[in-house]
């Protein structure tokens, strides 16, 4: 509440904080209203005592003073969002996810022959899926949209001397799914940024540098 008496609003404002506590997390409404009055709602979703917090708006005049409420001087954005808040969570704080060790590694990659029902496979598409599985994780979070933006100079300078920029955006239900879906019909391979959105850009967005391969 002290926090919030120094947010900018209209003359004889106050503000209105609910919160509950339900399951892991603590769930808490901020708004500035009057008699006459009233302002947006900023929601935020925290685990008590942890240094994380989801909230409805970064654009919201009351997010600085809710983050100082909360006990933080500054906050980050994670770049991360979506609709599902224990997967959030999973990505971005090992506290909150049973299998916290895929989130620190990339397994490696080989490829060999791999013993099936069928017989011996040496298509390399039963270690494509076994790779895709361990670098996903065994409950990767659930995200709805990924954005991918690289910039990269045209491939015949002399035709054109400018760099390109190219964004890409996926939405899906379920992005982990849709990705191991497309490695399976060989459409991406289960190496590329893509499958990393979990475990190394814990982000929606993955800017791709103009040097990569």
């Amino acid at each position: 509440m002290q926090a919030l008496k120094g947010v900018r609003s209209g003359r004889n404002m106050r503000p209105e904080i609910q919160t509950v506590k339900l399951g892991d997390l603590i769930y808490i409404s901020v708004q500035m209203i009057s008699d006459i009055k009233e302002g947006g709602v900023l929601y935020v979703a925290t685990p008590p005592g942890e240094p994380v917090a989801l909230v409805s708006s970064l654009h919201s005049s009351l997010l600085k003073a809710c983050i100082q409420g909360l006990g933080y001087q500054k906050y980050e954005d994670a770049s991360l969002n979506g609709h599902d808040i224990g997967s959030l969570l999973r990505i971005f704080n090992s506290n909150n996810n049973e299998n916290p060790d895929f989130l620190a590694r990339i397994p490696e990659y080989s490829i060999a022959p791999c013993l099936t029902r069928c017989g011996i496979d040496f298509t390399g598409r039963k270690t494509d899926e076994k790779y895709t599985d361990d670098v996903l994780g065994p409950d990767p979070p659930r995200l709805d949209k990924l954005v991918v933006t690289a910039q990269r100079r045209f491939f015949d300078p002399e035709r054109l001397n400018k760099e390109m920029r190219i964004t890409i955006q996926l939405k899906s239900e379920d992005i982990a799914k849709t990705l191991k879906c497309w490695a399976s019909k060989g459409a991406v391979l289960p190496t590329c940024q893509l499958f990393q959105i979990f475990n190394q850009t814990k982000s929606n967005r993955i800017n791709i540098d103009a040097n990569d391969d």
